[in-house]
């Protein structure tokens, strides 16, 4: 179950991140806008362009393929997760004890 939340959030903040890309106004938790925009300026931070260059991209692409990669991770847990329990022999429905004469 949580594989699944957190496979649903993190799509919701792939899509959203175009927040990012056009500058717009972030919006408040439960919007994912307020991390991203801080995850970006952190990568932003972390990969300096070099004296004379300019970046073109920023780090827009990275960051979606890390949340491409997330929101696949989680729901792939998810679905392994799932098909664990209802593999599982004690979660399978035994025939019902009607008697003696069953």
């Amino acid at each position: 179950m949580v594989g699944l939340v957190a496979a649903a959030y993190l799509g919701w903040a792939l899509k959203r991140i175009d927040v990012v890309a056009l500058g717009a106004q972030p919006r408040a938790w439960p919007y994912p806008d307020g991390w991203l925009v801080r995850w970006e300026q952190r990568l932003d931070a972390a990969h300096p362009v070099r004296p004379g260059y300019f970046k073109i991209e920023g780090e827009l692409p990275r960051m979606q393929f890390y949340l491409g990669c997330w929101t696949g991770l989680s729901g792939l847990t998810a679905l392994l997760s799932a098909g664990w329990l209802i593999s599982r022999k004690d979660c399978r429905l035994a025939k019902p004890n009607l008697g003696p004469n069953s």
